[in-house]
C-alpha cells in the first residue's frame, strides 16, 4: 500500500512502514511516499511490539528478505510531517 492510500488507516495513531524494494534490496533512501504501510496501530507501544514480534519471527524462521524488511521498518505517527 502506498502512503497516499493512508486514508484506510485514518483512525490509527501509528503506522508500521517498510521501504520499497529496488534491485532486490530495500531502498531506505526512497522518498516516504514510496514506503509501504504494513499496518496501523492505536499506540506507539503496539507498533513497536508488533515490529519486535515480526523481527523475532523472521530471525527464527531464517527468512533473509523478511529480516531485511524488518530491520529497516519504522513506526511513525500518523501526523508525522514526512508522510505528507
Amino acid at each position: 500500500m502506498k502512503l497516499h492510500h493512508a486514508a484506510a488507516f485514518a483512525l490509527a495513531g501509528w503506522y508500521l512502514i517498510t521501504p520499497p524494494q529496488a534491485k532486490g534490496r530495500f531502498d531506505t533512501s526512497a522518498p516516504w511516499s514510496q514506503w509501504r504501510i504494513e499496518a496501523g496501530f492505536g499506540t506507539s507501544e503496539e507498533c513497536k511490539k508488533t515490529l519486535a514480534l515480526m523481527s523475532a519471527s523472521a530471525l527464527k524462521e531464517g527468512r533473509p528478505d523478511d529480516i531485511e524488511a524488518v530491520k529497516d521498518a519504522q513506526c511513525v505517527s500518523t501526523d508525522d510531517a514526512r508522510l505528507k
